[in-house]
């Protein structure tokens, strides 16, 4: 037999692009937000990511 350990920790992630989740974030549909970034990539900056 096989003892099981406890669950493996899981995390919800949702992953929302376009003007769609820009209006989401505003009307705080996904809950407050708590942090923005922008990214430099070797193609210039990113897209907002929102936390």
């Amino acid at each position: 037999m096989t003892e099981s350990g406890p669950a493996p920790f899981t995390v919800p992630i949702a992953v929302i692009g376009g003007s769609g989740a820009y209006h989401l974030l505003a009307g705080q549909a996904l809950g407050q937000e708590k942090a923005c970034k922008v990214l430099d990539t070797p193609y210039g900056k990113s897209a907002p990511i929102h936390r």
